[in-house]
């Protein structure tokens, strides 16, 4: 059986619940093992990630948001301007072309793709150059562990997920 689309489902609704349950006692300081007890989640770590992942769709949601308020105070700029132009107020044609060049800006538009601002790695990883297995050899790189960069297979999440507390 798929998942519900619909965002009214009884099994929506329960999962948005228990999230809004997690975030509260998350906010009291509750460990996420006890999270996870008290919600009805698999383990601290379900908890814990159920928990980002929602928070950070929020975060996403709130800069769209944002983004469409200015594209409309944008747009609202620019079309006083461009009025103001068809009655011959010149000096309205600086202010379209600052609020043209905002947006672009805003939306990025305006960025580049310079192959020449990565690293040789950089590129090879982003598939802008190809390197052959010779050229990384003759590269300089530490031992990721040195650099302490964790290299084990487990995910980074807090050592209280750990449920054998």
């Amino acid at each position: 059986m798929g998942r519900p689309k619909s965002k009214t489902s009884p099994r929506m609704l329960n999962a948005a619940a228990k999230l809004e349950q997690a975030l509260a006692l998350r906010a009291t300081g509750h460990s996420w093992p006890e999270i996870a007890h008290k919600v009805g989640y698999r383990s601290g770590k379900v908890a814990y990630e159920t928990v980002r992942k929602a928070l950070r769709k929020r975060e996403r949601d709130s800069i769209d948001e944002l983004v469409a308020v200015e594209e409309e105070k944008m747009r609202l700029l620019e079309r006083a301007g461009f009025e103001g132009i068809a009655r011959g107020e010149l000096e309205n044609i600086a202010r379209v072309v600052s609020v043209m060049t905002r947006r672009a800006t805003m939306l990025g538009l305006d960025a580049k793709n310079r192959s020449e601002d990565y690293s040789v790695i950089d590129q090879w990883l982003a598939g802008v150059a190809s390197i052959d297995a010779d050229e990384v050899a003759d590269l300089d790189i530490a031992d990721p562990e040195d650099l302490g960069i964790d290299t084990d297979d487990e995910d980074d999440v807090p050592d209280e997920l750990d449920d054998d507390e």
